[in-house]
């Protein structure tokens, strides 16, 4: 995103999980501009029986139940997106919650479970 759009957005962030030297980056889009902060690529927990790997994602299908498993990043040193992490998923998020990135696929009408 370009800095001028950046600065009318006001908050969105893009989370890169290469880990390749370690550290995983986010990206935080504020009036300001662009801020990057750098946190270490360590295991973290995706489900309450699951933890990924540095350079895994956890990705999540939310349905009525809740399914995730840890998987190998699809987006390789580019942000994780829902594009290239989930592309047929109807209603995605990214986040970088518990220490790592997380993709959730909401499959409800509309997005609709919580």
């Amino acid at each position: 995103m370009p800095e001028a759009e950046c600065r009318q957005q006001n908050g969105p962030s893009c989370f890169y999980g290469d880990c390749e030297d370690g550290q995983r980056t986010v990206a935080t889009c504020l009036a300001s501009g662009w801020t990057l902060e750098t946190r270490p690529c360590a295991a973290f927990p995706c489900t309450s029986s699951q933890e990924c790997m540095p350079g895994e994602i956890c990705s999540v299908i939310q349905g009525g139940a809740f399914f995730g498993t840890c998987i190998a990043n699809p987006c390789g040193a580019g942000p994780v997106t829902c594009e290239c992490a989930d592309p047929g998923c109807p209603a995605c998020r990214v986040d970088d919650s518990s220490g790592g990135i997380t993709v959730t696929c909401n499959t409800c009408p509309g997005g609709g479970c919580p």
